[in-house]
């Protein structure tokens, strides 16, 4: 009966097993590899596709976020502009009665003492003219009513002729846009005849 005896050296016969592994593994290894450029070559006209459709869509969005950011600013702007008119027009109202009752003041003091003014009453409120409302009707925009105020005039004067003398002076101020006389009445103050008027100045 015959015997093979191995005389190899185990550390040889270990190096000869790790190499036969490795070279499996490169085998494996480029056999994947060779797969996947082919798997590449042969859907890459697809792959070319989807990356210019996603690009095309890029190029698509971009305009569009530009426009609205576009329309953010600009609404915010809008904004910001009507803050600004609203917060004029409320000083320019506040300013309003500071120069009217200038006015009246000056336009009492030409009166040579014969008249004197006890009170002033200012009054607003908000209108809406039949214009303004048909070009609202028209208009997406809300309408903004407008203010109309009026200063009230209660005073006493020496005679009739002086009261109408007053309301010509506030008349020719230009201040006013209208005004009218509304009352006039005959009052007895230390055995004396006077008159008393209330008048009504429109802003």
């Amino acid at each position: 009966m015959m015997q093979h005896l191995n005389l190899l050296p185990t550390s040889f016969l270990k190096r000869s097993l790790i190499r036969v592994r490795m070279k499996q593994w490169g085998t494996v290894l480029s056999l994947l590899w060779c797969g996947i450029v082919f798997l590449y070559l042969v859907n890459r006209e697809e792959i070319q596709r989807e990356l210019a459709e996603v690009e095309q869509l890029r190029l698509e969005v971009r305009p569009v976020r530009l426009q609205s950011a576009e329309t953010v600013y600009a609404n915010s702007e809008t904004a910001r502009l009507r803050k600004r008119q609203q917060l004029g027009i409320g000083l320019e109202h506040k300013n309003i009665p500071l120069q009217a009752l200038g006015k009246v003041s000056q336009a009492a003091s030409s009166q040579s003492g014969d008249l004197y003014v006890n009170s002033f009453s200012l009054n607003s409120r908000q209108t809406t003219s039949a214009q303004a409302t048909r070009a609202a009707s028209n208009s997406s925009e809300p309408e903004e009513p407008a203010t109309e105020m009026s200063l009230l005039i209660d005073g006493i004067a020496v005679d009739d002729l002086t009261i109408t003398s007053f309301v010509n002076d506030l008349t020719t101020t230009g201040m006013f846009v209208n005004v009218e006389l509304i009352s006039i009445q005959e009052q007895r103050i230390d055995d004396r005849q006077v008159r008393t008027f209330n008048i009504e100045c429109k802003l």
